[in-house]
């Protein structure tokens, strides 16, 4: 009777520990282009003696300066045709700088969003950040190339406050596509600038009460204007390690647990194809399905976390781009983790 006792309370005190503390499961997301840049790292590249010696290399390597990453702005960046390497660049020092400052913080998956599926890959372990910059390199200069070559220039605008057929019926398909599904009510549209601006006009005149925010792009990512990039950047394509934690691509809207599934189909797919979010084969659901708790936005991202918080139940996303904002949201983690929720 007494060892029966005994592990009846050995049991309660097991459940009780249980009870009390709860794992939290932690998402790194990275964003594509429609975010600032310069100026956003620089509390980490200030205030982190390895983020500052990471980020000379990476002058030394790309040409990037101080004025495009500390105090530059956007068009200055878009001129040079240095956007993407410099975007890459933010979200991997301070990514640098949350390992540096919270090595023990572990993640459970990395969320690749537009350009910043390539930026996951990094952070997954699968490619060099020497191979990920050279190959943005390469991928600026053809999208700068393809809005020369077919001299005209390219627009991206984010609708809100309208449903998925009805905006369709606005698409002309030649000239303009639908490149995201956010929400149920929010997309993205690219396309050549004046049939953007038309179609702009014809949803305010129809719909006045919808909002559109433009967003600078280098090229029409996301469409059929990208095709003829498929096969120069494949041949250029990092070669690829295990992943070290699985990346959950908005190219596709799946899960990937090795860097086999990075293929020539998938470089296509994120160059041409939306960026899937809502719907049955949306990254909400696969967040969903991997039950994280909460998502770290890498950079300028408080649109994508408010997205995130919006659309999935019982997750904390936030966007972190000081250490200020990084010292408070460990804080929340260690405070999910001590409550037992």
């Amino acid at each position: 009777m007494k060892t029966v006792i005994r592990l009846f309370c050995l049991c309660l005190v097991m459940l009780c520990s249980c009870v009390n503390s709860s794992n939290p499961k932690i998402g790194l997301c990275f964003t594509g282009q429609g975010v600032d840049i310069s100026g956003v790292a620089n509390d980490f590249i200030k205030r982190v003696a390895p983020v500052a010696e990471e980020y000379e290399k990476i002058k030394e390597q790309t040409g990037l300066t101080d004025d495009d990453i500390l105090e530059g702005s956007k068009e200055s960046l878009f001129c040079k045709g240095k956007v993407q390497q410099a975007l890459a660049t933010v979200q991997c020092l301070i990514l640098k700088g949350i390992n540096c400052l919270y090595p023990n913080l572990h993640f459970d998956c990395v969320i690749g969003q537009s350009l910043g599926n390539y930026t996951a890959l990094f952070a997954a372990g699968a490619i060099s950040l020497e191979d990920l910059l050279k190959f943005l390199q390469l991928r600026d200069e053809l999208s700068t190339d393809i809005a020369r070559n077919a001299q005209q220039s390219y627009k991206m605008v984010v609708v809100q406050g309208i449903d998925f057929n009805i905006l369709e019926k606005y698409v002309n398909t030649k000239t303009t596509f639908i490149t995201s599904k956010n929400t149920k009510s929010c997309f993205t549209v690219a396309g050549v600038d004046k049939a953007v601006s038309l179609l702009e006009d014809k949803l305010k005149s129809d719909m006045p009460d919808i909002k559109l925010i433009e967003l600078k792009v280098a090229a029409p990512f996301h469409t059929n204007f990208m095709a003829p990039l498929v096969d120069e950047l494949w041949k250029n394509f990092p070669t690829r390690k295990n992943l070290l934690i699985p990346i959950i691509s908005d190219a596709t809207g799946l899960i990937y647990y090795s860097s086999d599934g990075f293929d020539k189909s998938w470089l296509k797919k994120q160059l041409t194809n939306p960026m899937l979010w809502s719907g049955a084969n949306g990254m909400f659901e696969r967040i969903e399905e991997q039950k994280l708790t909460h998502i770290i936005v890498v950079g300028d991202g408080q649109g994508s976390a408010d997205m995130l918080n919006e659309n999935i139940p019982n997750i904390s996303a936030y966007a972190v781009k000081d250490i200020g904002q990084l010292n408070k949201v460990v804080e929340e983690i260690e405070a999910f983790r001590k409550s037992g929720l």
